[in-house]
């Protein structure tokens, strides 16, 4: 039978929903969460790989197809399981989770070698955002003016007195607390003369200059096909500056858009410079119709463009990508 290996994550709902349109065309489906606690590999060799998941002992063999959606092991392995050995306090146990650490890279790199495969979790977990940026300078897409620093006067001669500007972190963190309540780190507005009267010390973070938007576009790629989603987030204040700040009693308007050629054809080039075969492009397009990269998140969801905009992007990948590489 046909086999497509899906490497995810326990709560990733797009795997679920592209996994069923696989098992609607009779091909068979091996779903592999990189964050599962039990998952086990209990061989690698040259004919195949033997792996205990949630689903149990599956076997992959080289005929499969296999698609990266968001094996973010340095985020899920490195973090949480290294935090739960340091509570037990045991040197053993945090030598046996580098091991078991080691052998996930060693599992994923024969999945790379040995089958056809879309995305790359070594490319995609090592991509920076001051990369993205300057490559995307590099060929002509419009970025914003950007100062990552600590120093309060090397902020301030970025910038000019009476400017707005746009705070973020490097990555887009998570915290859970004990009673399961989650808090994200959101993008925040400051003003030139908050930075300056500031008593503090500063981490390294991105500064960035703060547009007004008419709109911004999540644009959700998978090799070159692009689907692209304008949202009206400026008209709210909670969402005007971070449209993850999500307003769930009045949502932003949102509906398909179309990309100007040219910009396009910039962004496939940027794809192709970073390496990366699907992600999710951040741009804003402000009052002259600008269009202004913010990033990219190789692993950002699409739903949120999928099924507001009528894209059907998990029939898509099942059946005009993975499904077609068999």
């Amino acid at each position: 039978m046909k086999t497509i290996v899906i490497v995810s994550e326990l709560k990733d709902s797009t795997t679920d929903l592209v996994s069923k349109w696989v098992l609607n065309e009779n091909a068979e489906v091996i779903r592999i969460d990189i964050d599962f606690p039990e998952l086990k590999i209990i061989e690698i060799s040259t004919e195949n790989l033997i792996v205990f998941t949630n689903f149990g002992v599956q076997t992959i063999n080289k005929d499969c197809v296999v698609w990266f959606r968001r094996a973010m092991y340095f985020n899920v392995l490195t973090f949480s399981n290294y935090k739960e050995e340091l509570k037990k306090q045991y040197h053993d146990r945090v030598h046996n989770f580098i091991e078991f650490r080691e052998t996930v890279f060693s599992f994923l790199k024969w999945l790379l070698i040995n089958c056809k495969t879309i995305a790359n979790p070594f490319i995609d977990n090592n991509i920076n955002k001051i990369e993205v940026l300057e490559i995307a300078n590099s060929i002509g897409i419009q970025i914003p003016k950007y100062c990552i620093s600590s120093s309060k006067e090397h902020i301030l001669n970025k910038f000019s007195n009476g400017e707005f500007i746009a705070v973020k972190y490097f990555n887009s963190y998570q915290f859970t607390t004990d009673d399961n309540k989650v808090f994200q780190c959101y993008t925040n507005k400051v003003s030139y003369e908050q930075i300056e009267n500031y008593k503090g010390e500063f981490a390294n973070l991105i500064f960035q200059e703060y547009i007004e938007k008419k709109y911004e576009l999540r644009i959700f790629f998978i090799e070159n096909k692009y689907f692209a989603m304008a949202i009206f987030s400026q008209g709210d204040s909670q969402t005007s500056i971070d449209f993850r700040k999500y307003n769930f009693n009045l949502p932003n308007r949102t509906s398909r858009a179309t990309l100007p050629k040219q910009f396009l054809e910039k962004l496939k080039l940027l794809s192709k410079k970073l390496k990366i075969i699907t992600g999710s492009y951040d741009v804003i397009v402000d009052k002259d119709d600008n269009f202004i990269l913010l990033e990219v998140n190789p692993n950002g969801q699409f739903g949120m463009v999928s099924f507001p905009c009528y894209y059907n992007i998990e029939y898509y990948i099942a059946k005009k990508k993975l499904l077609k590489c068999l």
